[in-house]
């Protein structure tokens, strides 16, 4: 879902960050500035899909 959020073209907070951005700060820079982010959340879903347990040792840790 956050990715989704992320993702043009319809990108919800890059839309946002847009609006409360200065004029000087174009949505290049936005898509620049969020790219990182967007790159982690990718190794993270796929570090996910190949070792399941990562998503499940602290639930089960925990109770």
């Amino acid at each position: 879902m956050q990715m989704g959020l992320l993702l043009p073209p319809h990108g919800l907070l890059l839309m946002t960050m847009r609006g409360v951005a200065p004029p000087s700060v174009t949505m290049t820079h936005i898509f620049l500035a969020v790219t990182p982010y967007l790159a982690m959340s990718v190794l993270l879903l796929v570090a996910v899909f190949m070792v399941p347990g990562i998503a499940t040792w602290l639930p089960g840790w925990m109770g």
